[in-house]
């Protein structure tokens, strides 16, 4: 989980941040600047602490174990309507069959 730290320019408006590894790494670059605790955010990918240059974990490693991932989750999204269409397909078949059975079955009575 990473510290922030956010810049802002003269009118107060957010212009860059700084990333860190605890709230003590923040207090101390940060000095006369430090706005109070910003801690425990998840950050996308894996950054530096610019104070200590410790690694500053993120939910993914790298943009490419992003795509990677977003990848994998549309083609599990895929494999399971696939598999809903199918099972749907099955469903209607065995409907069918026993429609078809039960129809012969009657007129097997009749007759």
């Amino acid at each position: 989980m990473a510290h922030i730290h956010i810049i802002e320019n003269e009118q107060g408006d957010a212009i860059d941040c700084n990333y860190f590894c605890s709230d003590s790494c923040n207090r101390t670059h940060s000095k006369e600047t430090y706005q109070g605790w910003y801690g425990c955010v998840e950050v996308e990918f894996d950054d530096v602490c610019i104070n200590c240059g410790n690694l500053v974990k993120g939910v993914y490693a790298s943009v490419d174990e992003y795509y990677r991932e977003k990848e994998e989750g549309w083609r599990m999204k895929k494999l399971k309507l696939e598999l809903l269409d199918s099972g749907a397909k099955a469903i209607i078949i065995i409907a069918l069959v026993w429609l078809f059975a039960f129809v012969l079955l009657m007129l097997s009575l009749v007759i």
